[in-house]
């Protein structure tokens, strides 16, 4: 008796073709949506940082000799942005803190033989604010009241309401002026009382800046509020 097997060696040449080209396609779509979502961060030293899509490479770097000491780091974001990466402020005579975004610059100041007593200034590439303490001898509503007044702002719109936060009551402001440029700025202010003392939070920045993101930015510094 004769057994006899006949095999298709053409077809199974032809299926395994098609299986290895699905991988591959498959390998091309990951490698095409990766690098187009995916972005390298450079930063050298704290003088610059930037960001690149991962397909590119970065070469020749120069860094001035009076700077040869300056570090170059590489990495990708899916960590939180910097804006996302908050430091905490104490000011150990005001007896405050708050915590703020890391990418914005800091810049403490006393002040005697006024009512301000404390300013520390915020600033971004886009942004500016500042949370100041203020001897409050009359009640907060009288201080705003006599404030808004006495401003000689270009108001496009304005609005105030009562807002409460970590126990203490106050009030939001939400106003655009124009500047003297003719630019119109967004403007967010926070008034909190504590006894005879004002806590004034500040956030300014371009109306085309403004966004959500930014709102919840400010309140994040503005909850963040501490008071020993």
């Amino acid at each position: 008796m004769y057994v006899i097997f006949i095999k298709n060696y053409k077809k199974k040449i032809y299926g395994t073709c098609i299986w290895i080209c699905a991988w591959f396609a498959l390998f091309i779509l990951v490698n095409f949506i990766l690098s187009k979502n995916v972005n390298y961060i450079l930063t050298i030293n704290n003088y610059l940082s930037f960001s690149c899509p991962a397909e590119f490479t970065v070469e020749n770097i120069f860094i001035n000799e009076a700077n040869k000491d300056g570090t170059i780091e590489t990495g990708l974001p899916f960590i939180k942005p910097k804006t996302e990466i908050f430091k905490n402020f104490i000011s150990e005579k005001g007896k405050f803190g708050f915590d703020y975004p890391s990418i914005f610059t800091i810049d403490e100041q006393e002040f005697t033989g006024s009512d301000l007593l404390y300013h520390v200034e915020l600033k971004s590439e886009i942004s500016n604010g500042f949370v100041q303490v203020w001897n409050l001898p009359y009640s907060l509503s009288e201080f705003l009241d006599k404030a808004k007044s006495s401003s000689h702002l270009d108001y496009q719109y304005f609005s105030s309401k009562p807002i409460k936060v970590n126990n203490l009551k106050g009030y939001a402001w939400d106003y655009s002026v124009l500047d003297k440029n003719g630019n119109q700025i967004k403007s967010n202010e926070v008034f909190l009382q504590k006894e005879n003392r004002l806590y004034r939070i500040s956030y300014f920045l371009p109306e085309e800046s403004w966004d959500n993101y930014q709102k919840k930015l400010f309140y994040d510094i503005v909850n963040s509020l501490k008071i020993y």
